[in-house]
């Protein structure tokens, strides 16, 4: 969806444009590892939503089965993932406040 051209790998003329590549790549790869963490960790902690996170991950597996079938997949059609990886992330900095002290 951003402006890079086709052989951005072409470090000696697209000098700029190689880097914000590889970053994106970088960004992307840190969404989906943070994301696989905090869905594992979410599976793990007793008193979760198991089906609620079972049906978020049938929904991602099940998109991206549809994404491989089609010749001409866009870029736009991923974008329905980032809300399920923020949700997933989000499980590894969740404070559990039942196993915390609260001062009286």
């Amino acid at each position: 969806m951003m402006q890079i051209g086709l052989d951005w790998w072409n470090w000696h003329e697209y000098r700029g444009k190689t880097l914000l590549a590889y970053a994106s790549a970088a960004l992307n790869l840190a969404y989906f590892l943070l994301g696989g963490i905090g869905l594992w960790l979410w599976r793990k902690r007793p008193g979760t939503y198991h089906a609620l996170a079972c049906a978020m991950a049938a929904f991602f597996v099940l998109r991206c089965a549809l994404l491989l079938t089609l010749d001409n997949s866009e870029p736009r059609y991923t974008l329905e993932f980032f809300p399920l990886l923020i949700v997933w992330a989000s499980c590894i900095f969740r404070i559990d406040s039942r196993h915390t002290a609260t001062p009286n």
